[in-house]
């Protein structure tokens, strides 16, 4: 009984970061720039106030700080992404909603089974 207790509490820190951590109104905006070698490029706009889309999560976060970072290929750590190579902020998946479905689906359901 005491592992599963601390299984739990575990899994209830987890979600618990994934709620803190998640951003709201984010919104991944592909401009035109005939300038860029593609013909575009990615800019980031975040509205908190906007509570109607899918919370999302930065791929990388700085530990103690919960900051997001972004790392070109020198290795690097970054704190926005303006601040990446072209190639870097259009070919990498930076942001993403990959924890919705943990949070709001399955989470709920595994709370509802294991109900103590």
């Amino acid at each position: 009984m005491k592992f599963f207790k601390r299984i739990r509490r575990s899994i209830e820190g987890a979600i618990e970061w994934y709620k803190k951590v998640g951003i709201e109104g984010l919104k991944i905006i592909k401009i035109e720039d005939l300038n860029a070698p593609r013909g575009f490029d990615i800019k980031i706009s975040i509205d908190s106030k906007n509570k109607l889309g899918p919370l999302n999560w930065a791929r990388f976060y700085e530990l103690n700080t919960n900051t997001a970072i972004f790392s070109d290929r020198d290795g690097i750590i970054r704190y926005a992404m303006s601040q990446l190579s072209y190639e870097r902020r259009i070919n990498y998946e930076w942001y993403g909603t990959w924890a919705n479905n943990l949070i709001f689906k399955i989470y709920p359901a595994w709370i509802k089974k294991y109900k103590r």
